[in-house]
């Protein structure tokens, strides 16, 4: 709904961070617009979720727990409680303070203190007292240094700091208590906090339009969302068996060209969380000739700022070896035939010629009437031609190097996944010209 609205203009970008303060949890996003081409002369607005961060811990719910904690504390202070267990182990009283709670805490959103009275909340006892914004502060303290934390994850994930932000919104029940203002405020050293959202209604509107995006059964102003990985994807790839590993001065050493020398321990950045977009598919393309093992690791960094590594899937590509040697046999073969063709045509074109020839001489009236001699000269021809092959040199030719090629998609889901592996090979050679491709075997 938000970037529906907005009105955008070419060539600029517009980054905003969206923090929600539900009742069960803080969520936050950072989120960049812009507007980009479609031809013929539209043009659509773009909607890129650069990082997204949550906790599970810090929520509503949690301030007015913090608020029935302290309400229960001032009832067992009173005279007629002493001595007897808290409140908080009758069931009944504790849903009579939970109620109670959520109806102070929206008064002292808006006010510095509130009046409590609750009738008879246990044992005859009516709890009558006045709550103080600051009591519910301190109450409800722990929550709200945590309440900033989802905001400052998200853009770091997204490697944005809080100045580089044009807009900051708000949505969730949660971010009208003043106190959370106020630590969001001091976290980002912002003052330009915006309210200008109905949170359940944005969600709603925003997921119905990009929805109808998707279909083609609604006629919608394009818009179009992408959602970039919350991590990069680091890439190992090494031979299924250690011993396949030959190194690359032992294969210098046996002759091999630099182009046709295979590294069989690869290690490759795949994924970047900052440029790259769940549901891309990257294609890998490579010599190599052996079975591999492909593993895929989640970068993370650690307290002091050290990459770590951890393990998220594996793969292992069989077959290669296989394929490799079916595919260099089969472009071999390819080739044989196409020269073979090339020659039998060659001879074709050529008795053609020589038979127009005949004819012509003929209506010249220069063709002899002696049959025996043009038979004997057609005999001597033959062997010529005979002779001329046996001289000539077998054709040899050097099969090009098949390269293994795989592709791989990050899907919307969040899922790495092998959608092709294939050993092919292509060869332009004079008048040979070959494409082909064997599939491999994925588990």
């Amino acid at each position: 709904m938000f970037g529906i609205d907005q009105k955008l203009e070419a060539n600029k970008t517009m980054t905003v961070l969206f923090y929600n303060l539900g009742g069960m949890d803080a969520e936050a996003a950072v989120v960049r617009y812009s507007l980009i081409d479609i031809p013929p002369k539209k043009t659509a607005p773009l909607i890129e979720i650069l990082a997204e961060a949550s906790r599970k811990d810090v929520g509503a719910a949690d301030v007015d727990l913090a608020l029935v904690r302290l309400l229960a504390g001032k009832f067992d202070a009173l005279p007629e409680r002493e001595g007897k267990d808290s409140v908080l182990t009758n069931v009944r009283a504790t849903k009579r303070l939970q109620k109670e709670a959520v109806k102070i805490k929206e008064v002292l959103s808006a006010n510095s203190q509130a009046s409590v009275k609750i009738p008879e909340l246990l044992d005859q006892v009516t709890l009558k007292c006045m709550v103080a914004r600051e009591e519910l502060d301190t109450a409800a303290k722990a929550t709200y240094e945590r309440a900033a934390e989802p905001a400052l994850e998200a853009l770091s994930k997204a490697g944005v700091t809080a100045s580089e932000i044009d807009q900051i919104e708000l949505i969730g029940g949660g971010v009208r208590i003043p106190k959370v203002l106020e630590m969001l405020e001091a976290a980002l050293e912002r003052k330009d906090l915006g309210v200008h959202l109905n949170g359940d209604e944005a969600m709603c509107f925003g997921s119905a339009f990009i929805a109808s995006n998707s279909s083609s059964s609604f006629k919608v102003k394009s818009v179009l969302l992408t959602q970039h990985p919350e991590y990069d994807v680091h890439l190992k790839i090494s031979p299924t068996k250690p011993e396949d590993a030959v190194s690359e001065e032992d294969q210098k050493a046996e002759g091999l060209e630099e182009a046709d020398i295979i590294k069989y321990n690869q290690e490759i950045r795949l994924f970047d969380h900052t440029k790259d977009y769940l549901g891309k598919s990257k294609g890998l393309s490579m010599n190599y000739n052996k079975d591999m093992t492909l593993q895929f690791y989640r970068v993370t960094k650690s307290d002091d700022g050290e990459e770590q590594l951890d393990l998220i899937d594996e793969f292992h590509i069989e077959n290669v070896a296989q394929e490799h040697e079916n595919e260099m046999k089969h472009q071999a073969s390819e080739y044989k035939s196409t020269k073979d063709k090339a020659k039998r045509k060659a001879k074709e074109e050529a008795d053609k010629k020589k038979k127009e020839e005949k004819e012509k001489a003929k209506k010249d009236g220069k063709e002899t009437d002696d049959k025996e001699d043009e038979k004997k000269e057609d005999t001597k021809e033959d062997k010529k031609e005979e002779e001329k092959k046996e001289e000539e040199p077998a054709d040899e030719y050097k099969a090009t190097t098949p390269k293994l090629k795989i592709s791989v998609e990050f899907s919307r889901s969040g899922y790495l996944a092998i959608t092709k592996a294939q050993v092919a090979s292509k060869a332009e050679v004079d008048d040979f010209s070959y494409n082909h491709a064997y599939n491999v075997e994925v588990k």
